[in-house]
Protein backbone atom coordinates (compact mmCIF):
# COMPACT_ATOMS: atom_id res chain seq x y z
CA UNK A 1 0.00 0.00 0.00
CA UNK A 2 1.37 3.46 -1.11
CA UNK A 3 0.32 4.85 2.45
CA UNK A 4 2.74 2.86 4.49
CA UNK A 5 5.63 3.70 1.84
CA UNK A 6 5.47 7.17 2.80
CA UNK A 7 5.35 6.94 6.10
CA UNK A 8 7.92 4.59 5.71
CA UNK A 9 10.36 6.79 3.94
CA UNK A 10 8.80 9.80 6.06
CA UNK A 11 10.31 7.42 9.24
CA UNK A 12 14.07 7.18 7.04
CA UNK A 13 14.26 10.73 6.63
CA UNK A 14 13.18 11.02 3.27
CA UNK A 15 11.09 14.13 3.76
CA UNK A 16 11.04 15.05 -0.36
CA UNK A 17 10.47 11.69 -1.83
CA UNK A 18 7.54 11.18 0.45
CA UNK A 19 5.99 14.14 0.11
CA UNK A 20 6.00 13.26 -3.61
CA UNK A 21 4.15 10.02 -2.47
CA UNK A 22 1.62 11.76 -0.29
CA UNK A 23 0.69 14.03 -3.40
CA UNK A 24 -0.43 10.85 -5.25
CA UNK A 25 -2.19 9.14 -2.70
CA UNK A 26 -4.23 12.62 -1.77
CA UNK A 27 -5.08 13.24 -5.17
CA UNK A 28 -6.56 9.46 -5.22
CA UNK A 29 -8.42 9.57 -2.06
CA UNK A 30 -8.63 13.03 0.74
CA UNK A 31 -9.50 10.45 3.52
CA UNK A 32 -5.77 10.25 4.13
CA UNK A 33 -5.07 13.28 4.05
CA UNK A 34 -7.25 13.11 7.33
CA UNK A 35 -5.68 10.18 8.49
CA UNK A 36 -1.98 11.19 8.80
CA UNK A 37 -1.93 13.45 11.76
CA UNK A 38 -3.83 10.80 13.36
CA UNK A 39 -0.90 8.71 12.43
CA UNK A 40 1.48 10.80 14.02
CA UNK A 41 -0.99 10.84 17.22
CA UNK A 42 -0.68 7.35 17.55
CA UNK A 43 3.23 7.19 17.06
CA UNK A 44 3.33 5.64 13.83
CA UNK A 45 4.90 8.22 11.90
CA UNK A 46 7.92 9.78 13.56
CA UNK A 47 7.15 13.52 12.39
CA UNK A 48 7.66 17.29 13.98
CA UNK A 49 4.34 19.33 13.84
CA UNK A 50 5.85 21.21 11.18
CA UNK A 51 6.52 18.83 8.85
CA UNK A 52 3.35 16.70 9.52
CA UNK A 53 1.61 20.31 8.39
CA UNK A 54 3.71 20.74 4.90
CA UNK A 55 3.14 16.82 4.33
CA UNK A 56 -0.67 17.27 4.51
CA UNK A 57 -0.95 20.32 2.43
CA UNK A 58 1.01 18.58 -0.03
CA UNK A 59 -1.85 18.90 -2.46
CA UNK A 60 -4.70 21.91 -1.11
CA UNK A 61 -7.48 20.10 0.32
CA UNK A 62 -9.40 22.04 -2.63
CA UNK A 63 -7.50 20.75 -5.01
CA UNK A 64 -8.70 16.93 -4.17
CA UNK A 65 -11.57 15.49 -5.86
Amino acid sequence: MKLWHAVSLVNSGRIEAAAQLFESIFRQDRDWQVLLPRLADEELIAVDDATLSRLVNVLPREAVH
